[in-house]
């Protein structure tokens, strides 16, 4: 009975794989960004032009949190984690946002560009996310917000 328990646990808690074909930038308008978006979760960079700050943004389908209620985003690329603090956005219950400036995020942002997948874990749940053409994705929106 105990191992059926354990067993539960891991199923319950292992993280959802999000099949996504490949990271993609947009640099067009006053906001920049860069992520992907699939299977009803996202991962997305965003930042203003000149503003020096930039914003991670991860939502799920199936999470829920209360209005602009804090939480731990914790991202691990290639088994290095980047602990963040984040807020639930007002506007929309299954998404948390990070926001900091771009010399902060600049070890998460490298890791990013180079590793091979990212696991995003939240109090709500995780996701496995591909980083194909991050490293492209990623150096359009430093160059369109840093540049």
């Amino acid at each position: 009975m105990r191992w059926l328990w354990i067993i539960g646990a891991l199923v319950l808690f292992a993280p959802v794989r999000v099949q996504a074909a490949a990271w993609t930038a947009d640099t067009r308008g006053a906001l920049a960004s860069a992520g992907l978006d699939a299977d009803g979760a996202s991962l997305r960079l965003v930042c203003q032009r000149g503003d020096g700050r930039l914003d991670l943004r991860v939502a799920a389908a199936d999470w829920h949190f209360a209005p602009a209620a804090p939480a731990t985003i914790a991202a691990s690329v290639d088994l290095t984690a980047y602990i963040l603090e984040g807020r639930a956005e007002a506007d929309d219950p299954h998404a948390l946002l990070h926001r900091a400036s771009f010399e902060a995020m600049t070890e998460l942002l490298s890791a990013l560009k180079g590793g091979h997948e990212v696991e995003i874990a939240t109090p709500q749940g995780r996701l496995l996310l591909p980083l194909t053409g991050s490293s492209k994705a990623i150096a359009a929106l430093e160059a369109a917000c840093r540049g």
